[in-house]
């Protein structure tokens, strides 16, 4: 045995830490216990993750990522590689801790497992598992469009934002660029954390009926991943339980996202939209948010006040909103998306089936609706048409 694992091994048998927490629903969901920083792949600008559990880092093929982590309170962590897996290391302190973890991710670009205990000052060690996975670039067309492929995967088709008749669409050409970057996610990895309580596996939901995920490969899109950890905390900081978030659909494959009734352009294909819903009871519905006694659409703008807010402050991108309520107790669920651009829109659905709009009265994002439906009523008066404009219902 190398002499710097001995006092690796030693460490192992302190505090033994089951890796990973699941959330509860209505209670507590996973708190952030160390962070790492490395380099985004995607833009190569530094990241800051925390983690509750074990953990996924993405690094481009042939690149080296430098890990270094604080632990709960700011406490600096020290790594030690446990036996069982390849140190990635050039040499290693006697005692087997680093202060610093470098891994090279293999020009092949094969996932690479790494099990290791952190340890923080005056902290016990914790054995964590970290997936480090390589990303692959994705190609399409000439023009950048077409069929999108990423190693040798299909991942479907993105048409020219120039074929689409919706103007916002048509005028924000760079907001519908195919994802850039993907990567294919071992099953074995499902459990690592893209943020605390947000798993790789709820990146791509299962089907409902079969379990399985229609694809085995994602767009890496770490910012997106960063936002719902934001929002968890902003609704944890207005007394709701940080588990209470639950994602309903995240990345969906071109092909498969219009099969859910999505159209061309929309965002789960571009890998930056989730659809989430917030189960405060534990019983797999939204709960009561506004405190009225009642679920309803209060309940789901109270949320999108949130969101917005969020927005205008700029803690998380500007993007969609969505809000849908339904008749017969089902879910309100939102959808909140990075598009780069503002758009909104809500809907509610009967108990037949039947789908009616409604909107809402922005706080702080009042005049930029103003100015759209100053547009909107100018376009209808040139093409020769009526003009309503929607009726807005105040944010609780």
């Amino acid at each position: 045995m190398k002499p710097w694992l001995a006092g690796c091994l030693l460490a192992a048998t302190v505090a033994p830490f089951s890796g990973a927490v699941p959330a509860d629903g209505a209670g507590k969901a996973p708190e952030p216990r160390w962070s790492c920083a490395w380099p985004d792949p995607a833009t190569g600008a530094p990241l800051a993750i925390p983690f509750s559990a074990d953990a996924l880092v993405v690094i481009r093929p042939g690149h080296t990522a430098t890990l270094e982590c604080l632990g709960e309170g700011g406490r600096p962590a020290r790594f030690c590689v446990l036996p069982d897996t390849d140190a990635g290391q050039a040499a290693a302190p006697s005692d087997g801790w680093m202060a610093r973890l470098a891994v090279r991710m293999p020009a092949e670009g094969q996932p690479v497992l790494r099990r290791m205990r952190l340890e923080f000052q005056d902290h016990p060690a914790r054995p964590v598992t970290v997936w480090f996975l390589p990303p692959v670039d994705a190609r399409a067309g000439a023009d950048g469009f077409g069929m999108l492929r990423a190693g040798g995967l299909e991942i479907g088709q993105y048409r020219s934002p120039s074929a689409s008749g919706t103007p916002k669409v048509k005028n924000n050409p760079a907001d519908y660029r195919p994802p850039a970057l993907f990567m294919v996610m071992p099953p074995e990895a499902m459990e690592a954390e893209l943020a605390p309580g947000f798993r790789l596996g709820d990146w791509v939901v299962p089907s409902e009926g079969s379990g399985a995920r229609h694809t085995r490969a994602a767009p890496v899109n770490y910012r997106l991943w960063q936002s719902v950890g934001t929002v968890r905390r902003a609704l944890a900081a207005r007394g709701v339980a940080p588990g209470a978030l639950r994602i309903i659909s995240g990345y969906r494959a071109p092909a498969y996202n219009r099969g859910a009734g999505s159209g061309w352009y929309g965002r789960h294909a571009y890998g930056d939209a989730v659809d989430f819903y917030l189960d405060t009871r534990g019983d797999g519905r939204t709960g009561d948010l506004d405190g009225d006694g009642r679920v309803d659409r209060r309940d789901a703008l109270w949320t999108i006040g949130l969101l917005e807010e969020l927005m205008a402050d700029g803690h998380i991108p500007t993007g969609g909103l969505g809000a849908y309520t339904f008749t017969g107790g089902k879910r309100v669920t939102w959808h909140y998306d990075q598009r780069g651009h503002r758009a909104t829109w809500g809907f509610h659905t009967d108990a037949a089936g039947k789908r009616t709009e409604f909107s809402w009265q922005s706080r702080r994002f009042a005049e930029l609706d103003r100015r759209e439906e100053r547009e909107a009523r100018e376009r209808a008066r040139q093409e020769g048409r009526p003009y309503s404009p929607p009726r807005r219902e105040p944010l609780p």
